[in-house]
């Protein structure tokens, strides 16, 4: 067995190529995020790997992983996998197709080892094959290693120069999926065959002015805005004013990208209470409509997580159904706004 550094490889879907290892936002960025964030929750979220994915060609009969994390501490509602692990896949078929996971052993932060592709697994096709390693959403990873037979090549993937950015809350970042690959984004990312920067911070997608000029410093071919589940307890004029002030900053600076916002879900509970959330979706549709910008698109929460409220894991995070209930909707007006 011979072990590759993931580094020498290569890493896809890090949105800030200055940060350290696998982390999305630099040290000086997440400095900025732990003082202004009003929830606390950074410096953790700028350093965790969601989004994150290694792309190589092996032609190895087998695939190992092992991989160290920052902090192996996830919350009750997470699944470990989800925060801390990997899940793998395979380019089979004309589409991606889930290969294995790597399963981290609870509470540890090094050590963790997975056979993500056993040599029994006789239909993978002899050759070079094309695999996609998902990184942990909730986690910081430290290392990665992939392990490959004596006698096997392996090699990187050209990146793709032009991305699709996503910011947004817990629910963007993949929370609670019950691996990495079911986040909407890495469904988003396979499903149109484009990278996406997962820019979600749990319990933090603010949008304060601050965040506001990070994202600035993001150029994609689409800018997707899904941070209504947090921003939905700020005063009406604290939200509007964060939502105008993001649009004449960013506005200014990418003339003529594509803008995506989206409402939050109506959660598996919002019938419970559902005026709080609905207004706030009313508020930012008002929002957005003033702006008359053909360049701006716009996505109601409705449907995302379908109408039978049996997709989520809380009353608030989706699960797996629900990750593939809301790529369902969010993917072919996508494709149509790429197609303009």
């Amino acid at each position: 067995m011979i072990w590759i550094d993931a580094q020498k490889i290569g890493v896809c879907g890090k949105p800030f190529k200055e940060a350290k290892n696998y982390r999305r936002l630099t040290e000086e960025d997440n400095a900025i995020m732990t003082k202004v964030n009003e929830n606390g929750f950074f410096p953790k979220l700028g350093r965790n790997s969601a989004g994150m994915h290694v792309d190589f060609k092996t032609d190895s009969r087998e695939l190992f992983v092992r991989w160290s994390v920052g902090y192996a501490d996830p919350v009750t509602n997470f699944n470990l996998i989800g925060y801390s692990g990997l899940d793998c896949y395979m380019f089979y078929e004309g589409a991606y197709r889930y290969l294995g996971s790597g399963i981290p052993t609870p509470k540890r932060k090094t050590g963790h080892e997975a056979c993500i592709m056993p040599k029994h697994y006789k239909k993978i096709p002899k050759g070079m094959n094309l695999f996609s390693l998902n990184l942990c959403n909730y986690d910081e990873c430290k290392k990665i290693e992939i392990g490959i037979d004596d006698d096997a090549k392996i090699e990187g993937v050209p990146f793709k120069s032009d991305y699709i950015a996503v910011y947004g809350s817990s629910i963007t970042q993949g929370g609670c999926s019950s691996r990495p690959g079911m986040a909407y984004t890495h469904i988003m990312r396979r499903t149109l065959n484009e990278e996406v920067y997962n820019m979600g911070f749990s319990g933090a997608g603010l949008l304060e002015h601050e965040m506001t000029e990070i994202l600035n410093k993001l150029d994609p071919k689409l800018m997707i805005m899904d941070c209504v589940a947090n921003m939905c307890y700020l005063e009406d004029n604290v939200f509007e004013e964060r939502y105008n002030y993001f649009y004449d900053v960013y506005r200014k600076n990418h003339p003529r990208t594509p803008i995506l916002f989206i409402e939050q879900p109506y959660f598996t509970i919002s019938w419970a209470w559902l005026d709080e959330y609905e207004l706030k979706n009313y508020l930012l549709r008002s929002i957005v409509s003033k702006w008359k910008d053909n360049n701006v698109y716009y996505l109601k929460g409705d449907d995302l997580y379908g109408h039978d409220f049996e997709a989520s894991t809380d009353g608030v995070h989706p699960t797996d159904l629900g990750f593939l209930r809301m790529s369902q909707e969010i993917v072919p007006y996508v494709k149509e706004i790429l197609k303009k």
